[in-house]
């Protein structure tokens, strides 16, 4: 993602920052509009803040808003002058096109899994992994049934687990690693009890996202595949 130093002033503050220089939703170069800022402090001196930016893609094909977070503090011998290091971006470039491919999958996941990540970007950190969770029953579902013919009965029946299910219609044993990965950890951030408590949310999105990988590469894949075929009578 190119960048540009920019500087922002805030209460009295001055802060230089990563600007965006390509818009994570469009793709195109844009000199993006600053539409709200925001800042969260998490140390007791100040001496540490998030800085949250607003923007609006200028293009008239986009308009669209994205978020950007950065990791502020003070420069030395500079009382009112913070600088800040890029650290998220929401929509990531790469999510945002993998999400459009999801979304062919699976519709709700795609859905699910953006909605779980604004609730990260606005702090509520208590429903990030259980929208994470919830997306990643809406891709295998799906998934299994786009491409491994998840037999309806089986699909429907309320008594099956999603473990049975990815166990018995997956077949790449590192899908069936992901997959079982993001559902033990999704259930731990769903429920009261954790069985895996040395795991953070970072490592749940970590695997959900290697998870949306490979069903990426597996719908392009499919695709490439049509694309290939000889048109009838060739």
């Amino acid at each position: 993602m190119p960048t540009l130093r920019a500087r922002e002033k805030i209460e009295e503050e001055i802060f230089e920052y990563d600007q965006p220089r390509e818009c994570p939703i469009c793709g195109l170069r844009i000199n993006p509009q600053t539409i709200k800022t925001g800042r969260v402090n998490f140390e007791h001196n100040n001496s540490k803040e998030l800085l949250t930016i607003v923007h609006q893609c200028p293009s008239p094909e986009c308009q669209k808003y994205f978020t950007s977070i950065h990791l502020t503090y003070f420069e030395a011998n500079k009382a009112i002058h913070r600088s800040c290091k890029l650290i998220f971006l929401y929509p990531s470039p790469c999510t945002t096109q993998i999400l459009k491919n999801i979304e062919a999958v699976s519709p709700f996941a795609a859905k699910t899994y953006n909605q779980a990540m604004e609730a990260k970007v606005r702090g509520l950190d208590e429903l990030v992994g259980i929208g994470i969770r919830k997306a990643i029953d809406y891709l295998l579902y799906d998934f299994g049934t786009m491409y491994h013919k998840m037999e309806s009965k089986f699909n429907n029946d309320p008594k099956i687990t999603l473990s049975q299910r990815i166990n018995k219609f997956i077949e790449s044993q590192m899908l069936k690693d992901l997959a079982t990965a993001c559902v033990w950890l999704g259930n731990d951030f769903t429920h009261p009890i954790r069985r895996h408590e040395s795991k953070e949310i970072s490592d749940l999105e970590n695997f959900a996202e290697s998870l949306f990988y490979h069903v990426n590469m597996v719908y392009v894949a499919s695709t490439a595949k049509f694309q290939l075929e000889p048109p009838d009578g060739a």
